[in-house]
């Protein structure tokens, strides 16, 4: 996977955890970034509160115990507040630990925890759209990180939108969402 992967140019490797034992995580994560510093990639660890991997500040641990320069935390908007994290606790972590940013919106209730990965996969929606702190969210991560877009648009409204359609939706959302980032 990982030699296809650069023969096509990559240079990033996502992936999450799913062991309670964040050591054993910690170890894997270290041999994954050895495995993908060969062919020159970076690895971005997920969290999700609906999987063993749950806060920003577990993964923040995983990535630092593992030691690997080359390891970083993924941050998805919609994991960040679902899991009880907040803009104000980004502060806590070190920005040498931060990678990419997933932007996108949802309501501000989440649903019952039964219900999370099912929101996560299907009913996210385009940034503005919703009710996360974005904006503050943006102004707070650190600059020069990849930023980019993670929205499912299945079913109603946006299923009956062909791929352009789709792209052209995304593409104005996140533009009107970085707009305010411009001087910054």
């Amino acid at each position: 996977m990982l030699e296809a992967g650069a023969e096509l140019g990559a240079s990033r490797l996502l992936c999450s955890g799913d062991d309670p034992d964040l050591s054993l995580l910690a170890d894997r994560c270290a041999d994954l970034c050895r495995l993908a510093g060969q062919y020159g990639m970076a690895v971005d660890l997920e969290f999700m509160p609906f999987r063993a991997l749950k806060t920003l500040e577990d993964a923040v641990a995983v990535v630092a115990a593992s030691g690997a320069e080359n390891g970083w935390v993924c941050l998805d908007a919609l994991h960040l507040f679902r899991s009880g994290g907040s803009v104000a606790s980004l502060a806590a972590v070190d920005p040498a630990r931060l990678g990419p940013l997933q932007l996108c919106d949802a309501p501000g209730a989440a649903p019952h925890p039964d219900r999370l990965a099912e929101e996560a996969r299907e009913r996210r929606l385009v940034p503005g759209r919703g009710a996360l702190p974005l904006a503050a969210l943006l102004a707070a991560y650190p600059e020069g990180r990849p930023i980019d877009a993670e929205i499912p648009l299945a079913g109603p409204p946006f299923g009956d939108l062909d791929a352009s359609a789709r792209a052209r939706l995304i593409a104005d959302a996140m533009r009107s969402c970085l707009d305010g980032l411009k001087g910054r």
